[in-house]
């Protein structure tokens, strides 16, 4: 046989493989669509409507706050180290703490042992509510760099992997697909300002294998600069004409690149984008009228002896509870990338406490949380603006946490093997409530989720197909062997659901 003819053989026999799956003719599915063959895994009663990630970026101390043990008190590490010392009682009593236990048993880990949440998780503790519709997953994964791990954390990849996409990516192609381009985005990213926060939470709005028509609109807090784009002052007055002139010249321009008696449009990704980009222009009047402008002014905060002028962790989650609950181009997904109230002295974050850990995190977990607690509403009272956990699943996310023993001048270094994830409302309710996972005596963590797998969790909540070219594989989550096992499997470890 000549090198042609096997060359056309072989590619004959990969097209009949290509055009078979499970017995059958092999059709195109959208992005993330279940597939034929497969349940639908999550049912529709008990999927959320949308979903709030709260991301600490710097990596949260968790032994003060979701993962409270009495491991290493014979050492005086882990919660002891700073315990024993009097400095997170010095803590305490700069950010007021009000008395009380300072520790409240929360749920047992996999083999057994109790786990607490601390005194800086306050303010959720006073919510029974939400305290009732928590599950703390432990979770671990080997980077200990920032560079690494908050990719990881924020897309369940690493850098430079070709699917590196922020789950806000997933969602607004997702949706977009099943509803169509709305007025308003699906998918937002919040920042407070911070110019390494920026660079390394950059994957929040990545893309991936994704078309970057479905990147979700990233907003800075703290500058209100980007309401004043959406006046379009250079077309002031002649926007409508304008946007007609521009959607003329798309249209001749989309024409040019057709082919055949279909008029089928040629794979064209550059035109496609800068279509999007021109539709959605002409929607900026919608967008104008969603961001309302109190969002972004200066928000004064006195806490633990802080006095500041401007709080943007409670602005942005005021806006991401706004977004989430507009009658009209609801939000389906809303990150809030958290760097603290207050930077620390390496300028990677308001949680990476390398010195001073106790009163660090202090100021900023009790910020935060009480900040979510805020724009929580009580169960049978429905607010304006306040989110739903009936409807709205919140993630609190970070790249890891803290180590057990002293790093630094009273501070603690990264703690990648066993560190604390939770999900809030939602498909999770109070048979779900508790602790996934072993947490072993040393810190780390030996029956846990991954970054993976954390990711995938969202995207199940939201009922969205995991399993695309554009996001994840089998082979993402631990010991699985096919898609719907890989799924059941999530569901069961990240929300505890057993379908």
């Amino acid at each position: 046989m000549r090198r042609r003819d096997l060359f056309r053989a072989t590619l004959s026999l990969a097209g009949l493989a290509g055009a078979t799956h499970l017995g059958g003719v092999r059709t195109a599915r959208a992005f993330g669509e279940v597939p034929a063959g497969y349940p639908a895994l999550l049912p529709a009663d008990r999927q959320a409507f949308n979903v709030l990630e709260l991301y600490l970026f710097g990596g949260v101390s968790q032994y003060e706050s979701f993962l409270n043990t009495t491991d290493g008190e014979a050492a005086g590490t882990h919660w002891y180290q700073f315990y024993n010392s009097g400095d997170v009682d010095a803590a305490l009593d700069s950010c007021g703490y009000s008395g009380g236990s300072l520790v409240e048993p929360f749920g047992e880990d996999g083999q057994g042992k109790r786990i607490n949440f601390g005194p800086f998780a306050k303010p959720l503790r006073d919510r029974a509510d939400i305290m009732a519709r928590t599950r703390v997953c432990l979770s671990s994964h080997s980077a200990e760099p920032h560079e690494v791990a908050v990719p990881l954390a924020l897309s369940g990849r690493p850098p430079g992997h070709p699917t590196m996409a922020g789950t806000g990516s997933h969602v607004q192609r997702y949706f977009t697909q099943l509803n169509g381009a709305g007025a308003l985005p699906y998918s937002y990213v919040l920042r407070s300002p911070s110019a390494i926060q920026t660079e390394l939470t950059r994957v929040a709005v990545a893309t991936g294998l994704h078309p970057g028509t479905v990147r979700p609109l990233s907003l800075n807090v703290a500058d209100a600069s980007a309401l004043k784009l959406l006046e379009r002052a250079g077309v002031s007055g002649h926007r409508e004409a304008f946007d007609a002139m521009v959607a003329t010249n798309m249209a001749r321009y989309g024409e040019r690149l057709k082919w055949g008696a279909q008029g089928e449009l040629l794979r064209a990704p550059r035109y496609v984008d800068a279509a999007v980009v021109a539709e959605a222009k002409g929607r900026s009047a919608a967008l104008a009228g969603a961001l309302e402008d109190g969002f972004f002014q200066p928000d004064p905060v006195t806490l633990c002896e802080q006095s500041l002028a401007s709080n943007p962790t409670r602005n942005s989650l005021k806006l991401a509870a706004h977004l989430l609950t507009l009658e009209e181009g609801t939000a389906r997904y809303v990150a809030v990338i958290d760097g603290g109230l207050v930077p620390v002295s390496t300028s990677a974050g308001g949680y990476d406490s390398h010195e001073d850990n106790p009163m660090i995190q202090a100021e900023n977990l009790f910020n935060v949380l009480q900040a979510l607690a805020d724009v929580v509403a009580t169960p049978g009272n429905p607010e304006p603006g306040k989110i739903d956990l009936d409807r709205t699943m919140i993630v609190i996310n970070t790249e890891f946490g803290r180590t057990p023993f002293e790093q630094g001048r009273k501070g603690r270094g990264h703690w990648p093997f066993g560190y604390p994830v939770l999900y809030i409302g939602g498909p999770v309710r109070d048979a779900q409530r508790g602790v996934h996972g072993v947490l072993e005596s040393d810190g780390t963590a030996s029956a846990f989720t991954t970054p993976q797998e954390n990711r995938i969790a969202v995207l199940l909540a939201l009922g969205i197909y995991p399993f695309n070219t554009e996001s994840f594989n089998v082979g993402d989550v631990v010991a699985a062997a096919t898609e719907d096992g890989a799924a059941r499997q999530v569901l069961q470890n990240n929300l505890g659901i057993v379908l």
